[in-house]
């Protein structure tokens, strides 16, 4: 039965996608860094268990662009249902695996829920009417990737500390209280005659669809150099592995610090502000890293890093989710998942190709920030529809 669209209704049934994204996030950290591990475990190819491994991202980006249509068909409710039964199913059977087909079939599930989970997780905090109470909601919904991807990752260790197989045991009870908050959620649907299958040229065609999530997309093939490149640029310049430690760890709290604040900051300068300053803030800092020698100033510009990316991700949400037709917006948000994990996946390889050929990795920390400046233009034109 499909919501009645009140605010009210609305608003609670965010809330309750953001709880689910929290225990969903909580459970992922807890068993998805461990597949490889444990697919190593069965096979004697570090080829075969690395591929193991990547059928979660194939799962991930087939079920993303199969949830869209759904969610905006028959509402979210459906797929978020689907997404918890699929992460409880797929981390108990990876619990009790004993072959590396279990452990294959396990993670192709796993990396269903994510598609899932994300795709229609998104759909319904953006639904909210009130732009202010949309874009708190937005930070709101980060914030949780961030503090269950933190905790989970704590959780997870120390259940692996005991058996190799107890952390995807304790994602599958996790992901059971997952399917609960699923299962009391309001079914929150765009309009009642959405959903019919739109092409991907049909999508894209808008041109106003398709800057942002390019934008979105640049975002984050720009900050994926964090991960694991300022590791090897800060050992290059013979940073120790402590110190490389406090970095990243002031990164990651800045990034989920500032994001319950997006709703604070959107309604004193307003969100195409907001975007505009963190990406030039972003942009600078980011270059700013490949010139730095120093501990402390690289403690300092990784603040101002962190600050800048946590308010970027949920204002591209936000952005993306307001140009998309209403009817059609899960299907654009499964594009904007989709677009993202491949800008992911190009980063990787193109900046290793940049370090390759360079002989240094100062030259990827440049190209980043001057991408994210260069996005800046986009926004100005393409960030909202004009009023019809």
């Amino acid at each position: 039965m499909l919501t009645d669209g009140s605010d009210n209704n609305l608003k609670r049934a965010a809330y309750l996608a953001i709880a689910i994204n929290f225990t969903y996030y909580l459970a992922r950290a807890c068993s998805k860094k461990y597949i490889l591990g444990l697919a190593a475990l069965y096979s004697n190819s570090g080829a075969v268990a690395g591929f193991v491994y990547s059928l979660y991202t194939i799962a991930q980006l087939a079920s993303a662009l199969v949830v869209g249509r759904l969610a905006d068909k028959h509402g979210n409710k459906p797929p978020l249902i689907s997404g918890a039964a699929l992460m409880t199913t797929g981390a108990t059977i990876t619990a009790f695996s004993g072959s590396l087909w279990t452990v294959a079939a396990g993670n192709i599930l796993l990396g269903a829920a994510h598609g899932f989970i994300l795709t229609a997780s998104q759909a319904v905090v953006v639904s909210v009417r009130d732009a202010d109470e949309k874009s708190k909601l937005a930070g709101y919904f980060y914030f949780s990737n961030s503090l269950g991807g933190f905790a989970g990752g704590a959780v997870g260790g120390y259940l692996q500390a005991w058996d190799n197989h107890l952390g995807f045991l304790g994602a599958a009870a996790i992901a059971a209280i997952t399917l609960i908050f699923t299962l009391i959620m309001p079914n929150i649907r765009g309009s009642e005659d959405g959903g019919d299958k739109a092409s991907l040229p049909e999508l894209l065609g808008d041109r106003f669809v398709l800057a942002n999530i390019a934008m979105s997309a640049a975002v984050m093939f720009c900050t994926d150099v964090l991960d694991g490149y300022l590791t090897e640029y800060c050992r290059g310049i013979s940073i120790p592995d402590v110190a490389i430690g406090w970095i990243f760890g002031i990164y990651h709290i800045t990034t989920c610090a500032i994001r319950p604040c997006l709703g604070i900051i959107s309604r004193k300068i307003g969100l195409s502000r907001t975007f505009r300053v963190s990406l030039v803030f972003g942009g600078v800092s980011l270059a700013a890293l490949g010139l730095i020698k120093s501990v402390w100033l690289l403690l300092g510009i990784i603040i101002i890093v962190g600050a800048s990316i946590g308010l970027m991700n949920p204002i591209t949400l936000l952005n993306v989710s307001a140009v998309a037709p209403p009817d059609k917006r899960s299907q654009v948000l499964s594009l904007r998942v989709v677009a993202n994990a491949g800008a992911q996946t190009l980063s990787t390889n193109f900046y290793g190709f940049v370090v390759g050929l360079l002989g240094s990795y100062s030259p990827v920390f440049f190209i980043s920030g001057g991408i994210m400046l260069l996005v800046t233009f986009l926004t100005r034109k393409y960030e909202r529809k004009p009023a019809p």
